[in-house]
């Protein structure tokens, strides 16, 4: 018999979007169980980061507020002193904490502000592709430390919670681990006493949370930007070859793993007013948060290509075409998973006829560094199959 677990209620019914191994849904619902128990849920602010979890507003069940990049403790505190009787938390990660945020927390500490912070450190920047982070151990391997962390090179990392236990203000500071069951109950038993030495008004309690990611592990995770801003950077190229004009727009956004990397290219036989689009004709979408971010702005009549091999819900507007392609699938059993973007642009090329073939592998030519371009063969094998894809499996057009 298969067994439903239910999320608690102190947590929305919003899919999370982290990584797969990533310990933030974990650790989010110690946090809403341990809220709930103490009858607090609903006198709760929450302060959300900037970071991996910028949206977890969206996954507690109490009101939250996001904060500037690692303003979270100066957002907390404002909140605590206009609404002393509600209880204030802050949860955030290494990078937002410890590096842009360093002298917030401090200072939040010393003062002694009756607010609880929630610090998440898996010792790398997990959203930027995993560059080496304040608390980045001594010979860890990092994309900016290839030969582990080294002192005389890199500095030695930053003990958070060590240096906050020093400050008078600070009452309790623990450090906890979420890696297996024995942890994750010691870890609930930290963010329960966080929570009561802020009920009681004895002052400031942080609770770091030691935390894996799957950045650490050389893993891609499932959504992210999954080659978005080359593809745009490709449809743009092979139509400025056609002497179109044209703008290409990226924006990573704060999110980046698991989030919604996009870019905004306008194709036109005219002079180009703005990047910004409002009210697209196409929507290609690589994962599920893309897509219901943008689907509102694809106009009545237009196209949405999405990857069915993440995408798993479609939308509900009924006044756009929807194409569905396995591209992740695919490009799985190709062996090459940059490979799924090809098979969108295939598609996109022959249902909109914005760019030629030709164009498109030429685009590929000057895009593409030297070292690559023994690949551009088989891209060109992979575009032809994504054109063709659709006339072949008819009953996946809307």
């Amino acid at each position: 018999m298969k067994q439903v677990f239910a999320r608690t209620t102190g947590l929305t019914n919003k899919p999370f979007h982290y990584c797969p191994g990533c310990t933030h849904g974990i650790i989010h619902r110690l946090i809403a169980e341990v809220m709930v128990e103490m009858n607090i849920l609903d006198t709760t602010i929450g302060v959300s980061p900037v970071g991996c979890t910028y949206n977890n507003y969206e996954y507690f069940a109490c009101d939250m507020i996001q904060a500037s990049h690692g303003r979270a403790p100066a957002v907390g505190t404002a909140i605590k002193r206009v609404h002393p009787e509600n209880m204030v938390f802050t949860y955030q990660g290494d990078g937002d904490l410890a590096a842009i945020g360093t002298a917030e927390i401090v200072h939040a500490a010393a003062r002694g502000e009756k607010i609880s912070t929630f610090f998440v450190n898996n010792a790398v920047y997990g959203m930027t592709s995993g560059q080496m982070a304040p608390t980045t151990l001594i010979g860890q391997v990092t994309t900016t430390s290839p030969f582990g962390r080294r002192p005389e090179f890199e500095g030695y990392p930053i003990n958070v919670s060590e240096m906050i236990a020093t400050l008078r203000g600070a009452v309790y500071v623990e450090r906890v681990a979420v890696n297996d069951f024995a942890h994750i109950t010691k870890a609930k038993k930290a963010i329960r006493k966080a929570f009561r030495v802020q009920q009681e008004g004895l002052g400031f309690s942080m609770v770091e949370i030691l935390s894996t990611c799957p950045t650490n592990w050389g893993k891609d995770p499932v959504s992210g930007g999954q080659g978005i801003l080359s593809a745009g950077k490709f449809v743009a190229t092979a139509a400025l070859i056609e002497g179109r004009e044209v703008s290409w727009f990226p924006s990573y956004g704060p999110e980046m793993r698991g989030g919604t990397a996009n870019c905004s290219v306008v194709i036109s036989d005219d002079p180009i007013g703005s990047p910004v689009i409002n009210d697209a004709d196409v929507l290609i979408a690589l994962n599920g948060p893309s897509l219901e971010r943008f689907v509102g702005h694809v106009k009545p009549g237009g196209l949405i290509i999405v990857d069915s091999s993440l995408v798993l819900s479609v939308p509900a507007r009924r006044d756009i075409h929807l194409f569905q392609i396995p591209a992740s699938s695919l490009a799985t059993e190709q062996g090459n998973m940059s490979f799924a973007i090809i098979y969108l642009l295939g598609c996109l090329a022959q249902q909109t006829h914005c760019i030629t073939r030709d164009s498109f592998e030429k685009a590929l030519t000057d895009a593409l560094p030297a070292r690559h371009h023994h690949l551009i063969p088989k891209e060109m094998a992979v575009f032809d199959e994504g054109a063709s894809y659709l006339e072949v499996n008819l009953n996946l057009i809307n």
